[in-house]
């Protein structure tokens, strides 16, 4: 909700009933455990290669 939607860590507190302090808690276990996973899957690298060739091929056009 806070990510795809805009909501402040307030809003879907009222909205599930929780605090703010909870809404807070969730969220970052939710962005530690997606980083975990962005890291283990290798998706930062594939990433950071994509940006590579991006720029290369830039240059290319040049």
């Amino acid at each position: 909700m806070k990510l795809l939607m805009g909501y402040s860590d307030g809003e879907i507190a009222a909205k599930l009933g929780l605090t703010k302090t909870a809404v807070s808690t969730r969220v970052s276990r939710g962005r530690r455990l997606l980083r975990g996973i962005v890291e283990r899957e290798g998706f930062l690298l594939d990433a950071q290669r994509f940006r590579a060739e991006d720029s290369r091929d830039a240059l290319d056009l040049l």
